[in-house]
C-alpha cells in the first residue's frame, strides 16, 4: 500500500504472476482524506492540515483479521469491543506535538475538551482502512 495507489502482486508456489500484478489506485491519502471528512464534520475542522490527519490515521488507525468481525461492528456499532482512541491536537503551549493518550483519566479528559484538542475516534479506527479491501464501503 502506498500512499497514492496500492499494487495487487498475486504469488503461486512462491513465483510471482508477472501478468496478473495490477494496480488500485486506492492507497494512504484517500484513507486520509475520508478519515480529515469525517472528523471535521463530527469534531473538528481539519481540512487544511492534512498532515497531522494523517498522523492520526496511522497512530490510530487498524485492520481487522476477518470480514465476520468487520460486518459484526458494522451492523452493531453499539456493541463493539473496539476501543476508543484519544488523539490530542498540536497547541503548541502544553502539547508540542500531537499523539495518542494512553488510558487518559476523567480530569485529563475534561481539561482536554475545555481546550478543545482533543480527537476521539472508535469506528472511524476500522471502517477507514477496510477501503482498501472493501472499496464499496
Amino acid at each position: 500500500v502506498g500512499h497514492s495507489c496500492s499494487h495487487i502482486i498475486p504469488f503461486f508456489d512462491n513465483q510471482v504472476l508477472s501478468n496478473s500484478v495490477r494496480r488500485a489506485e486506492v492507497g494512504g491519502k484517500l484513507i486520509s482524506k475520508f478519515l480529515m471528512e469525517s472528523v471535521s464534520l463530527t469534531q473538528f475542522n481539519l481540512s487544511k492540515h492534512f498532515f497531522l490527519v494523517t498522523d492520526l490515521k496511522e497512530k490510530s488507525c487498524k485492520t481487522l483479521s476477518s470480514t465476520e468481525e468487520f460486518l459484526d461492528i458494522r451492523q452493531r456499532p453499539s456493541l463493539s469491543k473496539l476501543s476508543r482512541v484519544f488523539y490530542t491536537l498540536n497547541d503548541y503551549e502544553i502539547c508540542q506535538r500531537g499523539g495518542i493518550v494512553p488510558n487518559p483519566t476523567e480530569e485529563q479528559l475534561k481539561v482536554a475538551k475545555n481546550l478543545r484538542n482533543l480527537v476521539s475516534l472508535q469506528l472511524e479506527r476500522v471502517i477507514f482502512p477496510e477501503i482498501l479491501f472493501q472499496p464499496s464501503v
